[in-house]
C-alpha cells in the first residue's frame, strides 16, 4: 500500500518520521501551515491508497470532506493524535483497508487502536500467537488455521491476532498474517508480565529467552474486551497459539 503521511506540529512529525521506517512505500508531508495542508491533501488523495494523518480528527474531516467520492473508490483514512494515544480508522475501513492500516499504524505508534465498522464489531475473536525465533510463515499459518479448527471458529470471526513485542522483527509472523488478512498487534512486556499467574499457563521458554511467564495468553487476552478463553494454550510445531472470544459487557448477561 502506498501511503501518505501528514503532520502539522513537530511531535507529529517524529512520529510521521517513524511510521515512515516501517512502511516500505510510505511518504511524509510535513505541513505546519494550514493552506499547505490543504494543498498537500488534495495532491496526494487520489494517488495514494491509504492516508495518516497526526493531527486531530476534525482537521482531517475538514481536509477530506470536499475529496470523498464512495466507499469503493476512496483511499484508506486514519487519524493519530500527537500523542499517538490512539489510531482511528475514519475512512474506506473494510473496503480500502484503513482498519488494517490503523492496526498496523497502532502496532509502530504504540496506540490503541479504534475501529468502529459494523462488520468489524462482530469479529469477536482474538488469538494470541508466540513462536519461536526464525519461524516461517506456513508454520504460523497452519498453527492459527489448525487452532481455530479444533475450536470449532471460522476465519472470518477473527478480530485481531496479538503477540509479543519482542516478535516485531520476526518477518514469519507478520506475512502469515498478511496471507491470512488479519491484523497483528504487539503487546508491551511489562503490561504481559501484569498478568496474573492465575489466568495463564506458565512457560519455562518464554520466561528463559524473553523474560515472560508467557505469551499467546496473556496477548490474546490483552488484546480482547472482555475476553474467556476458548482454547488455552496449544503448542502446534514451533508455534504457541490461545484463543480468547470477547463478550459484550452490556449485552452478553
Amino acid at each position: 500500500m502506498k501511503v501518505a503521511v501528514f503532520s502539522v506540529t513537530e511531535e507529529g512529525k517524529k512520529l510521521g518520521e517513524k511510521l515512515c521506517l516501517d512502511f516500505s512505500h510510505a511518504t511524509l508531508f510535513h505541513c505546519p501551515g494550514k493552506g499547505n495542508l490543504k494543498l498537500r491533501v488534495k495532491e496526494n488523495f487520489t494517488p495514494h491508497q491509504g492516508l495518516v494523518f497526526i493531527m486531530a480528527a476534525g482537521i482531517v474531516v475538514r481536509m477530506i470532506a470536499p475529496l470523498i467520492r464512495n466507499k469503493h473508490r476512496d483511499p484508506a483514512v486514519v487519524a493519530v493524535d500527537d500523542f499517538a494515544r490512539y489510531a482511528v480508522s475514519l475512512l474506506s475501513g473494510h473496503e480500502g483497508g484503513a482498519n488494517r492500516l490503523t492496526y498496523r499504524v497502532a502496532s509502530v505508534l504504540g496506540s490503541a487502536p479504534v475501529i468502529t465498522t459494523g462488520t468489524e464489531t462482530q469479529k469477536t475473536v482474538v488469538v494470541g500467537v508466540g513462536c519461536r525465533k526464525n519461524v516461517t510463515s506456513a508454520e504460523i499459518e497452519h498453527a492459527v488455521t489448525s487452532a481455530l479448527e479444533m475450536a470449532g471458529v471460522n476465519l472470518d470471526q477473527v478480530r485481531v491476532t496479538a503477540t509479543a513485542k519482542a516478535k516485531y522483527g520476526e518477518s514469519g509472523l507478520k506475512e502469515a498474517m498478511e496471507n491470512l488478512k488479519l491484523p497483528l498487534v504487539y503487546i508491551e512486556h511489562d503490561r504481559i508480565n501484569l498478568v496474573g499467574k492465575e489466568h495463564i499457563s506458565e512457560s519455562l521458554s518464554s520466561e528463559k529467552h524473553l523474560g515472560l511467564r508467557a505469551v499467546a495468553e496473556p496477548c490474546a487476552l490483552l488484546a480482547a474486551k472482555n475476553g474467556g478463553f476458548l482454547l488455552r494454550k496449544c503448542v502446534i510445531g514451533p508455534v504457541t497459539i490461545a484463543l480468547v472470544r470477547e463478550k459484550n459487557s452490556i449485552t452478553d448477561k
